[in-house]
């Protein structure tokens, strides 16, 4: 389509549709195109470089920056892999029943945590998250944080 352009669109209604009665039914939209974008790269100049805030605004430090921060994350993220992995298995090797009371008083925390966290962001906070969402890193850090006791215990 081109700027100007006028278009019927016959479409359906997804049968959940939140509105009942047109669940599922029939509808013509007639759009009119105001404005056509297609996505071009900007040049790499001096200027494009220091709103990265590379100081010398030149394209080879911005690759050496981008290239320390790409080697960087994924130092961060194998070190993290590598610690879920320690952690499933001194699960699996440690088998603790954790008390319901300390599990279900963490997955409060983490609720609201991230209750919070999406107030943060702009969303609604009369979201109600269900506390099941995060009853299984609950449980985790629940005998993460009893297990390291333990440890802890053990050595003094």
């Amino acid at each position: 389509m081109s700027k100007g352009e006028i278009r019927t669109l016959d479409v359906s209604f997804p049968a959940d549709y939140r509105v009942a009665n047109l669940a599922g039914k029939p509808a013509s939209f007639e759009v009119t195109v105001h404005r056509v974008n297609e996505p071009r790269l900007p040049d790499l100049d001096e200027a494009f470089v220091r709103s990265f805030g590379v100081t010398d605004g030149t394209a080879d430090s911005l690759r050496a920056d981008v290239r320390a921060n790409m080697e960087r994350e994924l130092e961060q993220r194998l070190e993290a892999a590598l610690k879920e992995r320690v952690m499933n298995l001194l699960m699996e090797r440690n088998p603790v029943d954790v008390p319901a009371a300390l599990v279900a008083d963490e997955a409060q925390r983490l609720r609201d945590q991230a209750k919070g966290d999406l107030t943060r962001a702009g969303h609604s906070s009369a979201l109600e998250l269900p506390l099941s969402l995060f009853e299984e890193q609950a449980r985790r850090r629940v005998w993460l944080g009893l297990l390291v006791g333990e440890v802890i215990r053990s050595r003094a």
